[in-house]
C-alpha cells in the first residue's frame, strides 16, 4: 500500500504533470492518469496543446491503457484538430505513451539494472512518432527537445535540465525545471552540483546538463544516451525539412510506399502504403533498423550512397511469411544538406500482381509454343511411321522372301528417322547449356560434309562447300552440328531434282556467316509473311516439307 501511495504522489507532482503534458503535445492527445476507481490523479488539460481551443466535455469514451500500480492512462483526441490524415490511431499513440510512462515508473522503482534500454527505447519510439506526426510544424524540434529534457528531470529526480546548442549558425538555449537555479548553475558551475555532457556532431555543437540529480553515477550513464537522442531529434527534423524539397518526387509516387531513413539507418517515417507492404503496424516500423526489412536497397543505404539508385521487379521477402515474396519497383534518393547525407528517401511500389500476371502470360506463351511444336512433331513423324507401316503390311502380304528382302532395311531407315526427329524435338523443347569452345569453321564444315552428302543421298543433289579464310569462333559443336544438318536437309528437300546446295562460309566485318543456298523455287510473298513469326511448312510435290524451325538451337 505504501508503494501505491508513493507512486500516486509522484504522479500528482508538478514534474509529472509537465512531463505528461509534453507527451500529449507531441502525440496530439489529451492525456490524464486515473486510479482504478476512476479518480483523476493528474491535472485535466484545459485546452488543446495544438489548436489551443478549450476542451469540450468528453463526447466519447477515452482510450484507456494500463500503467503500473493499478493506474490507467486515458487518452482523447481533440475534436477540432483531429489528425484524420495521421498514420497512427488514438489507441496506437496512447499505447506509446503508456509504454514510456510504465518504463519510467519501473526505472524510478529501482529496476534500473535491466530497464535502462527499455525506457530509452520507448522514448526513442515516441520521438520518432512525434516527428512523423508533426513533420510539417515549425516547433517540432522544440517539442522533441523539451520531451528529452523533461525525461531527464523525471529519470534523475533532478532540479532542472538544459540544452545549449549551435547548429549551422543558429544557437538556442532550452531550460526545463527550476529556470533560475539552472541559470545560476550555468554561470557559476563550481557552486552547484551539475553533470554536463558535451555534444559535437557535424555542425551541431553544445552541451546537455542536469542540475542536482539524485544519483550522479546514473546521471553520468544517462546523459550520453540522452545526448544521442537529441542528435537523433535534430537529424529527424532536418530530414523532414529536406523531405519538403522532395515533393516533386513524392507527387510522382502517389500510391507508393514512402519510407524515410536517418543516417543511423533507422526508419523515421513510413506512410500507410509502407505499413501495408511491410506488414507491420506503423508504430512498430518507426525506430526499427532498415536492416529488419532487407531488400536490394539495403546495400546502397549502408554504403551511404549520394546518388539516386533504383530497380524494377526486385524481390522483397515478406518478414512474416516464409513463402510470400513481393515484387517491387524501388528508388532510393539521398537527402542532402549541402554535401552532407542526412538520410535517404525510399520509394516502393508493389508490383507483385503485375509480376504474377506476366508469369501467367509467359506460361500461356510457352504452352502455345509447345502446342505448335507438338503439331510440327506429329506432322514430321506421320510420314516415316506411315511408310514403315505400309512396308510391314506389304511384307505380310507377299509370300516370296526375295520380293521383300530390301523392305527390312527400308523399315529400319524410317524408324531411324523417327528416332532422329524425336531427339531433335527433345533438344528443341528444353533449354540446354551452351558449352562453347574455339573451333575452326572451315575444318568443322569439312568434317560434316559426309553427313551433308548422306542427307542428299537418293536425291541426285550436289552439296558444294565454298570456304575462304575466316577467323576461329566460339561455339557449341553439338548444337551447331544440329543446326547445320537441319538447314542442309531443308535445302536438299527444297532443291529441284538434280539440284544444287551451296554451303558458303565468309567473314563480313567482324562476323562469321554460314549461308546455305539452294536452287529451289523459294517462298512466295504470302508464304514469307508466315515464315518468321511461327513454324511454317511449304509443301511441294506431295507432302514433303522443305523448311523447318531451328529457333531452339543456340550457338
Amino acid at each position: 500500500m505504501s508503494e501505491w501511495i508513493e507512486a500516486a504522489e509522484m504522479i500528482k507532482s508538478e514534474r509529472w504533470n509537465i512531463f505528461l503534458e509534453c507527451i500529449g503535445t507531441g502525440l496530439h492527445l489529451k492525456l490524464m492518469i486515473v486510479s482504478e476507481d476512476g479518480t483523476l490523479l493528474t491535472k485535466r488539460p484545459e485546452s488543446c496543446p495544438i489548436c489551443h481551443q478549450t476542451y469540450e466535455p468528453f463526447s466519447r469514451q477515452p482510450v484507456r491503457w494500463p500503467l503500473n500500480y493499478g493506474f490507467f492512462l486515458d487518452a482523447v483526441e481533440c475534436s477540432s484538430c483531429r489528425q484524420g490524415k495521421s498514420n497512427f490511431s488514438v489507441a496506437d499513440r496512447a499505447r506509446l505513451a503508456a509504454d514510456m510512462l510504465s518504463s519510467f515508473q519501473n526505472a524510478l522503482a529501482g529496476l534500473s539494472g535491466e530497464i535502462r534500454t527499455v525506457e530509452l527505447s520507448a522514448l526513442r519510439k515516441l520521438n520518432h512518432t512525434v516527428i512523423s506526426l508533426c513533420h510539417g510544424e515549425e516547433n517540432v524540434q522544440d517539442q522533441l527537445l523539451e520531451l528529452i529534457l523533461n525525461a531527464l528531470i523525471i529519470l534523475l529526480d533532478a532540479e532542472g535540465s538544459w540544452l545549449e546548442y549551435a547548429d549551422s549558425g543558429f544557437s538556442a538555449l532550452l531550460i526545463k525545471g527550476d529556470e533560475r537555479a539552472v541559470e545560476a548553475a550555468r554561470l557559476n558551475r563550481y557552486s552547484f552540483e551539475t553533470t554536463i555532457f558535451e555534444i559535437n556532431q557535424g555542425n551541431l555543437h553544445g552541451e546537455l546538463g542536469v542540475l542536482q540529480p539524485r544519483d550522479f553515477s546514473r546521471a553520468e550513464f544517462l546523459l550520453p544516451l540522452m545526448a544521442e537522442e537529441c542528435i537523433i531529434a535534430f537529424d529527424g527534423v532536418c530530414l523532414c525539412r529536406l523531405l519538403k524539397k522532395q515533393l516533386d518526387v513524392l507527387l510522382g509516387a502517389v500510391g507508393s510506399a514512402v519510407v524515410m531513413i536517418d543516417r543511423h539507418y533507422r526508419i523515421i517515417y513510413a506512410n500507410r502504403q509502407a505499413e501495408q507492404l511491410m506488414n507491420g503496424a506503423n508504430v512498430d516500423l518507426l525506430g526499427s533498423p532498415i536492416a529488419d526489412w532487407p531488400g536490394p536497397w539495403l546495400g546502397y543505404i549502408r554504403s551511404n550512397t549520394v546518388i539516386p539508385v533504383g530497380g524494377q521487379m526486385d524481390s522483397f521477402p515478406d518478414k512474416y511469411s516464409d513463402s510470400d515474396i513481393c515484387r517491387v519497383d524501388w528508388q532510393v534518393s539521398p537527402l542532402l544538406e549541402e554535401t552532407t547525407v542526412r538520410g535517404w528517401l525510399l520509394l516502393l511500389e508493389d508490383r507483385t500482381d503485375y509480376y504474377h500476371w506476366q508469369e501467367s502470360a509467359r506460361q500461356a506463351e510457352r504452352f502455345e509454343a509447345t502446342a505448335k511444336m507438338v503439331g510440327v512433331l506429329a506432322h514430321e513423324l506421320r510420314n516415316p511411321i506411315s511408310a514403315a507401316s505400309g512396308l510391314l503390311q506389304l511384307m505380310g502380304r507377299k509370300k516370296d522372301p526375295e520380293l521383300t528382302r530390301n523392305y527390312k532395311d527400308l523399315v529400319l531407315r524410317e524408324l531411324d528417322r523417327v528416332t532422329r526427329l524425336l531427339n531433335e524435338f527433345l533438344l528443341l523443347g528444353k533449354p540446354s547449356n551452351i558449352e562453347a569452345e574455339p573451333i575452326d569453321p572451315v575444318a568443322f564444315l569439312q568434317e560434316l560434309m559426309p553427313l551433308f552428302q548422306g542427307e542428299a543421298m537418293g536425291t541426285k543433289s550436289d552439296i558444294i562447300l565454298e570456304t575462304g579464310k575466316v577467323s576461329p569462333v566460339a561455339a557449341d559443336p553439338g548444337q551447331l552440328t544440329q543446326v547445320m544438318l537441319n538447314l542442309v536437309r531443308n535445302a536438299v528437300q527444297a532443291a529441284d531434282a538434280g539440284g544444287r546446295v551451296i554451303i558458303r562460309l565468309e567473314e563480313p566485318g567482324n562476323q562469321v556467316c554460314i549461308n546455305v543456298i539452294d536452287n529451289g523455287p523459294g517462298l512466295t510473298p504470302e508464304a514469307m509473311k508466315k515464315f518468321i513469326p511461327s513454324v511454317f511448312y511449304h509443301e511441294r510435290k506431295g507432302n514433303r516439307p522443305w523448311t523447318s524451325n531451328c529457333s531452339g538451337h543456340r550457338t
